[in-house]
């Protein structure tokens, strides 16, 4: 287990990259015991800030999701972008955390509770929820559903494509009242703030044009959790070799998922 997640050369090399101010993690003196226990307490280290304090159990993570893609799924991922994942799974979380102020005093739990549910949008408006995913080739996917739409992670540009794919799609429906909802905070933040990202400038542009076309329209962030459903219907096609597909049922695999939503959005 030492060797797994802290010793050989791909843990090291994201422990070393993370650049956390605990060295505990990649000090060869210390024991595997000492080291999980280190991360565990990391979570309650008021000495840090609320990110770093989430980064070494998402590290943890990523590091044994990584190594079971590479052994049953024969998938190579770089220690880069599995440590980009882990930094912004630990912002994604602590922004469910803490989203206000009034967190304060409650349990985890409760946050979680409180937070982290899908809502259905106000009268006459379409909510939807997108995800994207590349194929193996690097290859986009999308996959679409109705009136609570959800348009089926992945790269910046790939949940950028996904985005697009998706009102393209919102509008050829007909709507033209809709939020749109992802789980890439990254995307939020460039359509929402003053952030800007040189590479993906075009992507930026064309989605901010298709907006101006819609009565209103606005883009929300969702944690990951809550958007399973989109999540899922993306995962769907990761191997099919089709171009596009135009889905008219709602498929078996994500019908728990849409009743979780249904559930918590009329508590």
């Amino acid at each position: 287990m030492e060797h797994l997640f802290f010793s050989c050369p791909y843990p090291k090399s994201i422990w070393r990259g993370a650049g956390l101010s605990d060295h505990t993690f990649i000090d060869p003196n210390i024991s595997f015991e000492l080291k999980i226990k280190a991360i565990i307490s990391s979570v309650n280290n008021t000495a840090l800030n609320l990110i770093d304090r989430q980064q070494p159990i998402w590290i943890l993570w990523r590091i044994w999701k990584s190594r079971n893609q590479l052994v049953y799924g024969q998938q190579q991922s770089s220690w880069q972008m599995d440590l980009k994942h882990a930094k912004q799974e630990a912002q994604e979380w602590t922004l469910v955390l803490y989203k206000n102020k009034e967190n304060c005093g409650v349990s985890p739990t409760e946050m979680v509770r409180r937070y982290s549910q899908w809502q259905k949008p106000i009268q006459g408006y379409v909510k939807i929820n997108y995800d994207g995913i590349r194929t193996d080739q690097g290859i986009f996917i999308g996959g679409g559903q109705s009136k609570r739409e959800v348009l089926g992670s992945g790269s910046l540009e790939t949940e950028l494509q996904a985005l697009l794919m998706a009102m393209q799609h919102t509008w050829g429906k007909g709507h033209r009242k809709v939020v749109f909802e992802g789980d890439n905070i990254q995307v939020h933040e460039l359509l929402t703030t003053s952030k800007r990202n040189f590479h993906m400038h075009n992507w930026i542009r064309e989605i901010q044009g298709w907006k101006e076309r819609f009565e209103d329209a606005s883009f929300r962030w969702i944690s990951r959790e809550d958007n399973k459903a989109a999540d899922c219907l993306a995962k769907q096609f990761h191997r099919s070799t089709t171009n596009f597909a135009s889905i008219n049922y709602v498929p078996v695999n994500i019908t728990q998922f849409l009743h979780e939503d249904y559930i918590s959005s009329n508590q």
